[in-house]
């Protein structure tokens, strides 16, 4: 098992802006019991720095005539409990499907060919998590999270502190490179970490958070993450890899993606997820095959599904949470 050791400490070089007072890190023990930049053409993008997994996906989708816009008859919504899907039987998750409003929505676009990653034990697949959430109200959901170092996992911030569901969760299991009902271990969560721009304002682009969990979880790797300028940004092929609540429960499925569009505290992608991928990596692979994590995935639409963007305050709050 390889890992990307040192890119956690990893900065792009881009304008340093002040920390504002959403991002303001905010934690929970618990106790057991601007302006926008169109993405590049397909194109341009190389299937050297695409995953062997996806690379036949690629080659797919770079011979289509591929169309950007929310007025596509190709666009499909999923209607589902999105923010992290209700997990259960098919019924349970057709119920929710009726308060869908109520939720931000995670959307396949077009034809889902989504890919099933069956290597789930090999790096970087290792260090993307499967998490089982029960909220304060007694719900359960499910959602993705990724490890950045031994005892660490980023996530969305609304896996960790649900608004609607009685505020910071009450018990989160995390089962990293989990493969269906098979896994080689879990952790459960001992504290959850957020911001007051999504604890107390619900501002989607601070809807980011973290998990220290209970072990040691460094034998499944962690993954780099890194603050890229905006004309950085967007010259990369993205894969979106996570635990979707559509598939059967616990299996891992990813997509791959240039991104539409870059604004400066949020990603846009047409890239393929469900209620459950919330907390997901969006991550490319450089010249040296090395994964860096650009956003975490929150929420979606018609137009495009999107992440918050790894800025240095997002970057910031992450290395005081894994310290």
């Amino acid at each position: 098992m390889s890992r990307l050791s040192d890119c956690n400490e990893i900065k792009m070089p881009g304008t340093k802006r002040s920390r504002t007072n959403r991002h303001t890190p905010v934690s929970q023990s618990i106790e057991f019991a601007a302006d926008q930049i169109e993405g590049a053409s397909l194109g341009r993008k190389s299937e050297t720095n695409v995953l062997p997994e996806f690379q036949s996906q690629w080659s797919a989708l770079q011979r289509k005539v591929v169309t950007f816009g929310s007025d596509s008859e190709s666009f499909h919504r999923s209607a589902a409990d999105a923010w992290h899907a209700t997990y259960g039987t098919h019924v349970s998750r057709a119920i929710a499907q009726h308060s869908a409003a109520d939720f931000m929505v995670e959307t396949v676009i077009g034809d889902d060919d989504r890919i099933l990653i069956q290597s789930t034990n090999e790096y970087p697949f290792s260090a993307i998590c499967s998490l089982e959430i029960t909220a304060s109200t007694g719900r359960q959901f499910v959602g993705t999270g990724w490890l950045v170092d031994e005892n660490t996992v980023v996530t969305a911030g609304h896996c960790v502190f649900l608004p609607d569901q009685g505020g910071w969760a009450k018990r989160i299991r995390v089962f990293p490179g989990r493969n269906g009902q098979q896994s080689r271990d879990s952790f459960l969560a001992i504290q959850l970490h957020s911001c007051s721009g999504w604890t107390q304002d619900r501002r989607p682009a601070e809807d980011y958070g973290a998990i220290t969990i209970r072990g040691d979880a460094s034998e499944h790797g962690s993954l780099g993450y890194v603050v890229l300028k905006d004309d950085d940004v967007v010259r990369n092929v993205y894969h979106l890899v996570g635990y979707p609540a559509d598939k059967p429960l616990g299996t891992l499925w990813g997509h791959v993606r240039p991104l539409k569009q870059a604004r400066r505290n949020v990603l846009i992608y047409e890239t393929d997820t469900y209620g459950g991928n919330s907390g997901c990596p969006v991550f490319a692979v450089n010249d040296a095959g090395e994964v860096f994590v650009v956003g975490i995935h929150t929420q979606g639409d018609i137009s495009g599904n999107s992440a918050t963007r790894i800025t240095d305050e997002v970057f910031e709050n992450i290395q005081q949470w894994s310290r």
